[in-house]
């Protein structure tokens, strides 16, 4: 699964994805500063890919896309939740949800809705 950003800002929202959320880069390009990309793993065989434009990109409106992030367990989800806390994005404390998830949302620079969550049914 990839899922392609064309974003406004670059550097940030390579930052993003890769110190506030953790996850790692593992490829991209740079052809100048109109024509940069990076990979970045949310998962396995799972990408986002933030391409880079020049400043004049007029950007693109995500504010009704979503890209929800399982993770194995609560305490995972809350480890992350501490860690982008500690670099100053704001992150709503996350809930159990009546269908079955342990989750919490926060938004990507472009306005890409981030769902952080886990199974929190037992089995």
């Amino acid at each position: 699964m990839r899922f392609v950003l064309n974003v406004r800002d670059f550097e940030e929202s390579v930052r993003f994805w890769t110190v506030v959320l953790g996850f790692p880069r593992v490829g991209g390009w740079d052809r100048g500063p109109d024509d940069r990309g990076a990979l970045v793993e949310i998962s396995p065989g799972g990408v986002v890919e933030i391409v880079g434009h020049d400043r004049r990109f007029p950007g693109v409106d995500y504010g009704q896309q979503a890209i929800a992030i399982e993770f194995s367990d609560q305490q995972e989800v809350d480890a992350l939740v501490t860690r982008i806390a500690g670099s100053g994005v704001p992150s709503p404390t996350p809930v159990h949800r009546p269908w079955g998830h342990y989750s919490t949302a926060i938004r990507d620079p472009d306005g890409v809705e981030v769902v952080l969550y886990c199974d929190s049914q037992v089995g």
